[in-house]
């Protein structure tokens, strides 16, 4: 079943460039999730304007209060998948007060972006890196102290050193990363079409920078 956000997005728009690998797909596929969500991030962030200017400044406690703001009315179904959020889950951007509304998860924690509305305006980040920072930090600090100071050459040598679920699962997504970043350096030295070196340079650049987010 399709997000209702995609009923604001022209399909053609996720498929430019070839199709041929699993990050190619994955990549389009987070392309037209976004080019969805960041139209409805429009229409929430102009409703949340109204709202305050007729609410003493102040910040939603339901989404559901936004919606005599909404111009053009959105539907129900689509804010389902947004929430109000303390402003720590995206501190980074800035977005003022104490509260924001953002997309309550990913649907690929890899491509997908988090969007953050807030009183001082919208910004966006990725989900990843820090959710799995939060919880793989004591696991690099505790490798860098058994080794002089020194990161690993590899993801996988941090696995004696990551103890809780949460630590052990967060290893095997940094080794999805990097596996994810070695079949798109491989697609690209095979890769003869302009359109599909630039998809695959696009997702390695986004690869690149989750993994060094996370070390």
């Amino acid at each position: 079943m399709l997000m209702p956000d995609l009923q604001l997005t022209n399909w053609l728009n996720a498929a430019k460039g070839e199709l041929e690998t699993d990050a190619d797909y994955r990549r389009a596929l987070s392309t037209l999730r976004s080019a969805g969500e960041d139209k409805v991030a429009s229409l929430i962030q102009k409703a949340l304007k109204s709202y305050a200017q007729g609410n003493n400044n102040q910040f939603p406690t339901d989404l559901s209060q936004l919606q005599p703001y909404f111009d053009p009315p959105v539907d129900g179904a689509v804010l389902q998948r947004w929430q109000i959020a303390p402003k720590e889950i995206v501190s980074s951007l800035g977005l003022g007060g104490d509260t924001i509304i953002t997309q309550k998860a990913p649907v690929d924690d890899v491509f997908d972006m988090r969007i953050g509305i807030g009183p001082n305006g919208m910004g966006s980040t990725d989900f990843l890196s820090r959710e799995v920072a939060d919880t793989m930090n004591p696991v690099w600090d505790a490798f860098k102290a058994a080794n002089n100071g020194q990161y690993p050459d590899d993801v996988s040598q941090l696995m004696p050193y990551a103890k809780t679920p949460e630590q052990l699962a967060r290893e095997e997504q940094c080794k999805d990363l990097q596996l994810s970043r070695i079949r798109i350096v491989n697609d690209l030295a095979a890769a003869t079409h302009p359109n599909h070196r630039k998809s695959l340079e696009a997702a390695l650049a986004h690869l690149d920078k989750k993994i060094a987010d996370l070390s």
